[in-house]
């Protein structure tokens, strides 16, 4: 009986046994607990900056503020890594959070705790809303960026082993860097200047509006965050800079009982009326570090796991 007859053999790629690419669903899990978590903690620790800075306990104020850029940076280095689910996972509990409270009849007064009740009026919600929504935008923004950059960097790289090819300059960024600090700032600073006087009175009923804006014209708040986070996915410049010069403005009125003398307290004392720490501009500056670098890193993390996947490629061209 004559043997039966066998399949030819499959070559294997010079490049090795193609690999099926890794499963994604722990990453999500895993962005999507830590975000749900940093929410309420972001929440928690620039409210309890907030209240020891206003009784004047300044090196514990400090502390929990650097706190609140330490848990948002790690949190924005995971995301980066993992998936930028997690930034959107923060945004949407925030939301719901910021929902419970303007459904809620007693509004602020109902929180729990003294440091939220004094945080809910300064619009620290809507802030968080806004810049983690947008963030988890530039981040994946960024990500898809890095990848294409590797994919260039890999045509490049062909035609110039090629003889008698000359490859093109690999294209400039610096108008986006350039474009991305004016961007960042006027979005945030106009958010802000909505937010001063006409939130507050939605959430306290013991305020009274300061100006004639309306519940409606808030929801520019968020939309100009998100866009102003979002940039981050083209440069994260703008976020890196942006964010440290937030902070810096917010030390007269954050200090403001320690250093009596900083100029500027009177300045903003008139500008955020209901914000007498300044913690929206101190946390939208350590939320903004956070972000840009997160971008930063979710750029570089897609450029590297791009160019790897490419690279058998290259070696059997």
């Amino acid at each position: 009986m004559s043997p039966a007859p066998t399949s030819p053999a499959v070559p294997t790629p010079t490049g090795g046994i193609p690999v099926a690419p890794r499963g994604r669903r722990r990453d999500h899990l895993i962005v999507a607990l830590a975000g749900a978590a940093l929410a309420p903690l972001t929440f928690a620790l620039a409210g309890v900056a907030s209240q020891f800075a206003a009784e004047g306990r300044h090196l514990l104020a400090v502390m929990h503020l650097g706190l609140l850029l330490a848990v948002s940076f790690g949190a924005q280095m995971l995301f980066a890594v993992r998936s930028s689910l997690g930034g959107m996972v923060t945004g949407l509990v925030a939301l719901t959070a910021q929902v419970i409270v303007l459904l809620s009849p007693d509004g602020a007064a109902a929180a729990p705790f003294a440091w939220a009740r004094s945080l809910i009026p300064t619009g620290m919600m809507l802030i968080v809303i806004g810049l983690m929504l947008g963030g988890s935008w530039g981040m994946r923004i960024a990500r898809r960026q890095g990848r294409a950059q590797a994919r260039t960097d890999a045509h490049l790289a062909q035609e110039d082993r090629a003889v008698g090819v000359t490859p093109e300059a690999p294209p400039s960024r610096r108008r986006v860097h350039v474009l991305s600090l004016p961007v960042t700032l006027v979005c945030v600073l106009a958010a802000l200047a909505i937010l001063r006087s006409g939130y507050a009175p939605l959430v306290d009923s013991s305020m009274t509006p300061t100006s004639s804006i309306t519940g409606d014209l808030l929801l520019l708040v968020p939309v100009l965050l998100i866009a102003g986070a979002a940039t981050s996915g083209f440069s994260s410049l703008g976020a890196r800079i942006s964010g440290p010069l937030l902070v810096v403005a917010a030390l007269p009125a954050f200090l403001g009982t320690a250093l009596g003398g900083l100029p500027g307290r009177s300045l903003l004392s008139r500008l955020l009326p209901h914000d007498p720490t300044a913690i929206t501009l101190a946390g939208t500056g350590a939320l903004l570090i956070a972000i840009g670098w997160g971008s930063h890193l979710a750029r570089q993390h897609g450029r590297s796991s791009e160019a790897q996947t490419l690279r058998p490629t290259a070696v059997e061209g």
